[in-house]
């Protein structure tokens, strides 16, 4: 992996006793304000990007990709969409120390199809959706005009796209509650709408199969399939993947207008990683984040506190990467694309 860095010094032996639980305590903030950054892939700023809280648009980015967020309308654990046309929709969980820097992917080009027709689509990302008939609804009832469908595809084995995704890479288990940690084989986005720009539905007992692209590293025989719940901002577990003889993976997507992560768990559950940052420069106002090595995964950028200590969740007995002033120092600073 491949960092934008400033100079600075982790103490390891810190980082080792300092593993605890993470403070998820959900309290409105004392701060009036919080400022953010939304940028493309490319390192362009994005104005026009709204930011909503339950539903209601609470922010938006400015003509410099700048928004700023009431502290009084955000509490920890509240979760935040970043919508804009022509992009994807990305959720993040609020948290005080975290890096409101969004990354957001062009959403790929849309297809129109006659629904009264089963469908095969290939698109350019590689992404592949049998569709059949009569599949489609609209506020619950039989839809039969002109479908638009788009499928964006995010690489695991890119950093940039790992950064941009829907969400970051935690399940939750819907009857213990309990955050898992994912190692993605790939997330796409499903969106269908009507020419006016309606959200559709899928007909009940009614799935749209799709074929993810075929990986250069060899994918696991099965693997979980999983939709991001932007109630709570994680991935809950759907169905499962089937790997073919073509090294894809193959399930089906029982709902559109929402993002599909195809994981595996890489633990039982998450461990939360407190370390104590030591600047040999003074502070240059970075963050810190950690990537998987041994999974891919991301976690976000996170600001340290009074006491320059940084807490992040993490997959257990794995191999991390940590980096520092990359996407939020200096200006729109990202990773290379590759």
């Amino acid at each position: 992996m491949k960092y934008l860095k400033q100079t600075l010094q982790v103490l390891f032996c810190t980082l080792l006793c300092l593993m605890t639980s993470c403070d998820l305590t959900k309290e409105v903030n004392k701060e009036l304000q919080f400022t953010g950054n939304a940028f493309s892939q490319n390192r362009t700023t994005i104005s026009g990007v709204s930011i909503k809280k339950n539903g209601k648009k609470i922010a938006y980015s400015d003509e410099k990709g700048i928004f700023k967020l009431d502290g009084r309308n955000v509490a920890e654990g509240d979760v935040l969409l970043f919508e804009k046309d022509g992009y994807v929709t990305v959720s993040r969980i609020f948290k005080k120390n975290l890096k409101l820097n969004i990354f957001m992917k062009n959403r790929d080009k849309f297809v129109t199809i006659n629904p009264e027709k089963e469908q095969k689509l290939a698109f350019k990302s590689g992404i592949r959706l049998n569709i059949p008939k009569n599949a489609f609804t609209l506020n619950n009832k039989p839809y039969s005009g002109k479908v638009q469908i788009a499928a964006t595809y995010f690489d695991d084995a890119r950093q940039i796209d790992l950064i941009s995704a829907p969400s970051l890479f935690i399940a939750q288990d819907r009857k213990s509650r309990k955050l898992i940690p994912l190692q993605t084989f790939g997330v796409s986005e499903i969106v269908a709408v009507t020419p006016n720009n309606e959200k559709l539905e899928l007909r009940k007992e009614t799935g749209i199969e799709i074929i993810l692209p075929r990986r250069e590293a060899e994918t696991p025989d099965r693997v979980n399939f999983y939709s991001l719940n932007t109630t709570t901002g994680y991935w809950n577990l759907e169905s499962n993947l089937k790997r073919n003889n073509r090294n894809q993976l193959i399930g089906v997507v029982t709902t559109v207008n929402s993002a599909w992560n195809a994981d595996k768990p890489c633990a039982a559950e998450l461990v939360c990683i407190k370390l104590k940052v030591v600047y040999q420069n003074g502070d240059p106002g970075c963050g810190v984040g950690a990537t998987g090595l041994s999974y891919q995964g991301f976690d976000g950028i996170y600001a340290p506190d009074q006491n320059n200590e940084v807490q992040f969740l993490v997959c257990p007995d794995s191999a991390i990467e940590l980096g520092a002033c990359f996407l939020v120092c200096c200006g729109p600073g990202v990773p290379p694309t590759d």
